[in-house]
């Protein structure tokens, strides 16, 4: 499948703007490990501050990873509408409403999103369902599906 420029560019300059969003803090807050949020966009935080799980600026960073356990239990994340996603968890079951780009970076996650226009996978073993048409899909990682639900 031939994927066009302007898809491939957007997304890197989607995936590039969450990534540098997740590096900006020295020391962020930790989440707690199962979540919930309904809203789809908050006002942007102070300067040098990552918030999780959150949609800001029509982009969220999804982490519910707690470093301080070393349990794989299955954490559940669901939120709502947001143009940009980045999952950076693993180990977990994530729902979200309408997503335009969809960014996978953690491991052994199943997702269910609404109407994505694309879905990179850079993590492995994740299970993707989707509503809507397909979408361009890049799947850099090892033993990732995607379906429609």
């Amino acid at each position: 499948m031939r994927i066009p420029h302007l898809v491939i560019a957007t997304t890197l300059a989607a995936t590039a703007a969450l990534g540098l969003a997740a590096c900006t803090a020295s020391e962020a807050p930790r989440p707690s490990s199962t979540s919930a949020s309904t809203s789809t966009t908050a006002p942007s935080p102070s300067a040098g501050t990552t918030v999780y799980n959150d949609c800001i600026d029509d982009a969220a960073q999804i982490w519910n990873q707690d470093d301080q356990t070393s349990s794989k239990d299955t954490d559940h994340f669901s939120m709502g509408d947001c143009k940009g996603v980045n999952v950076i968890s693993s180990d977990a079951t994530i729902t979200l409403g309408t997503v335009e780009t969809l960014t996978i970076e953690g491991s052994n996650n199943t997702v269910t999103v609404e109407n994505p226009a694309t879905i990179t996978v850079t993590g492995s073993g994740n299970t993707i369902h989707h509503t809507g048409p397909e979408p361009s899909i890049t799947d850099e990682g090892q033993h990732n599906t995607v379906r429609t639900k």
